[in-house]
């Protein structure tokens, strides 16, 4: 589960709610290894995403999908 977080971005795509950047405690901003995180609401889970090796590769998956 993502650590928790205020002043961040959020929006549902079918039923995955994807989350981005924000801050957490101590106004501390989330790291961007973790700024993307994705609820699966219709299994109650989170997804667990992988981050890119690079920008293309990131391109491309946001493509792809």
């Amino acid at each position: 589960m993502p650590m928790p977080r205020y002043q961040h971005g959020a929006v549902f795509v079918n039923a995955r709610l994807h989350i981005s950047g924000g801050a957490v405690g101590g106004g501390r901003m989330v790291e961007d290894s973790a700024s993307v995180v994705t609820l699966d609401t219709a299994a109650g889970a989170w997804v667990h995403q992988e981050a890119p090796e690079d920008e293309e590769d990131w391109a491309g998956r946001a493509v792809s999908q």
